[in-house]
């Protein structure tokens, strides 16, 4: 093997690793350990970018995302791989908007789209995550839905290519995402439905779970309870075989609430229970927020059916 073929088996087993698959971590620990004498700066920066993917896709540790990055930014600042920066960029504004720090999380974004350049054979694909990302963070901030639909158009429109196909899923998901926190339902589901068919035509278990899990969500809201099982245990059982913690918590979350609202409040608490265990670990602080307040509302429906005569 040479260096330009490790540097392509490394970017093959990194689309594993950001799809969460565990069992691309093994072959991940032989190419870093196996090949050192092929190592250069470029290598370098790829290996460090797949152990921050390992922390955050695979293991939900954006502490250890966080710390793995900002060692390569402070090592190889001037390097002359900037889109491979701005991509470790993208890992830590991703891992500070799961710890709900989103001012720093905003600004290694911002960052890192300064840093691209055009030239790089990556830029299109690179700066479509970025304004992904960026679209996300607004989402999750409250900081505007039209300007993370704008941000989720404009990647679209980097996004022309044949094999872009899993990158413009996850942007109709980003979109489904939108329009479902603003209840415009049909529009939502006709997102994950687009979604759907790429992901299951490429079978990319994770996403699958993904799509499944907020497919559940919009029936739930319709109060089709039996369409709202039917796709959070599809979610479940991806996520029990191969999800990350982060994912795993969020299908047990979405059951507690499955349960709470249909009155069946032990399984209720259970699930919830189940994803506050998991998500205290990560610290992932606006998700442990989200479930605590989804607790309480539980324990009120529970504490009313006891006052009942």
């Amino acid at each position: 093997m040479n260096t330009e073929q490790l540097l392509t088996q490394i970017r093959s087993n990194r689309e594993l690793l950001e799809a969460g698959n565990i069992h691309a971590v093994e072959h991940f620990q032989m190419l870093s350990s196996n090949y050192t004498h092929l190592f250069n700066e470029e290598v370098i920066l790829n290996i460090e970018l797949s152990k921050s993917y390992v922390a955050f896709n695979v293991n939900s540790d954006y502490r250890q995302a966080i710390d793995v990055s900002l060692a390569v930014l402070d090592t190889y600042r001037q390097t002359e791989y900037t889109n491979l920066l701005s991509r470790h960029m993208r890992v830590i504004g991703n891992s500070y908007a799961y710890l709900g720090e989103y001012d720093l999380a905003e600004r290694f974004f911002i960052e890192a789209m300064d840093s691209l350049a055009p030239r790089d054979e990556l830029y299109r694909v690179t700066k479509s995550h970025l304004l992904f990302s960026l679209a996300k963070l607004y989402e999750y901030n409250n900081k505007g839905h039209e300007k993370a639909v704008d941000y989720l158009n404009q990647a679209m429109a980097l996004l022309t290519h044949d094999n872009d196909s899993p990158r413009r899923a996850m942007c109709y998901m980003g979109l489904g995402n939108i329009y479902n926190s603003l209840n415009n339902l049909p529009e939502a589901l006709d997102k994950y439905n687009h979604a759907c068919q790429i992901f299951e035509a490429r079978y990319d278990l994770s996403n699958m779970a993904n799509v499944y899990c907020n497919i559940g969500n919009c029936y739930l809201k319709q109060d089709n309870f039996d369409l709202a099982v039917e796709f959070q245990t599809k979610a479940l059982q991806l996520r029990i075989k191969s999800g990350s913690p982060h994912e795993l918590a969020l299908s047990y979350y979405n059951f507690g609430v499955l349960y709470t609202a249909t009155r069946e409040l032990a399984q209720a608490e259970d699930a919830l229970a189940k994803a506050f265990h998991i998500v205290a670990e990560l610290g992932d602080k606006p998700f442990l927020a989200q479930i605590n307040e989804q607790m309480d509302h539980m324990y009120a429906i529970k504490r009313r059916q006891k006052e009942k005569p």
